[in-house]
């Protein structure tokens, strides 16, 4: 975990000459992501927020790696017992991350998503978006797999 933290704080470091928000936020998200694996949640809380600030100033706010930001500190929140935030940030990450292309960010907003329904007790809403996900998931495979084969 020690090295996988050096190695994100370098590319953050990187990050930052290019001066590109995205790849930034996505190097941000990356470092929270090491961090709550370290248990340092406040840790994880202040990259969201700072992050959350940046794309507001940056006209990035309704992003899809806005939504997968808000996955991550809705996680965190529910993990400190503040569901009824966690809900809320969750929902708003997988709407942002429904509007893109980019099946990880939808995948994984809704694994949140999952874990925090899970953490307030709503099984049969969790249970719901896992078939909702089997489902687009299932959609996206037919697409890619019909796209492969076309002349």
């Amino acid at each position: 975990m020690t090295e996988a933290y050096e190695a994100r704080k370098e590319a953050l470091a990187v990050g930052k000459a290019s001066g590109d928000t995205h790849l930034l936020m996505i190097v941000n998200l990356r470092l929270a992501e090491i961090l709550r694996q370290q248990g340092k949640l406040q840790g994880v809380i202040d990259i969201c927020e700072r992050q959350l600030k940046i794309a507001d100033e940056s006209g990035i706010s309704e992003s899809a790696v806005v939504g997968w930001l808000f996955g991550i500190w809705g996680e965190i929140l529910a993990e400190l017992n503040h569901l009824e935030r966690a809900i809320s940030l969750v929902k708003r990450g997988t709407e942002l991350t429904a509007r893109g292309q980019d099946v990880t960010y939808i995948a994984f907003s809704n694994v949140c998503l999952v874990r925090v329904l899970f953490s307030e007790g709503d099984l049969a809403g969790a249970e719901k978006v896992i078939q909702s996900l089997e489902h687009a998931i299932g959609n996206y495979d037919s697409r890619y797999s019909n796209s492969l084969f076309k002349d």
